[in-house]
């Protein structure tokens, strides 16, 4: 399951019908979404001396409270994730017949 924002961005009415800037957002989430995937394969493949080191990072003024931020983000993606993850499970399940789930042993 490739990793996306779960926002999407969504166009007021005013611009929804026109097209450079349906394209325009079109373009910003899919440039989200790859923002998105890539922090989720770093943090997932993250061990607990990186997030020691992040810990220990100074503030700055370009980076704000960049640690806490980076933690709630990541706690917030990973529910998501596992909402989804079922969600699409359940999705599966449900094109499946009886017989189906009885033969993969799901029942």
């Amino acid at each position: 399951m490739p990793c996306r924002d779960y926002e999407p961005v969504t166009p007021s009415v005013v611009y929804r019908d026109d097209p450079k800037t349906k394209k325009l957002l079109e373009e910003k989430q899919a440039k989200l979404d790859l923002v998105t995937r890539l922090l989720c394969f770093v943090l997932s493949n993250a061990e607990a001396p990186f997030w020691a080191v992040l810990s220990k990072a100074k503030k700055t003024a370009a980076h704000g409270n960049a640690y806490e931020e980076l933690c709630q983000w990541w706690q917030q993606h990973e529910l998501e994730d596992k909402r989804e993850r079922k969600r699409l499970k359940q999705a599966a399940l449900a094109k499946l017949t009886p017989e189906e789930k009885e033969a993969l042993g799901l029942k």
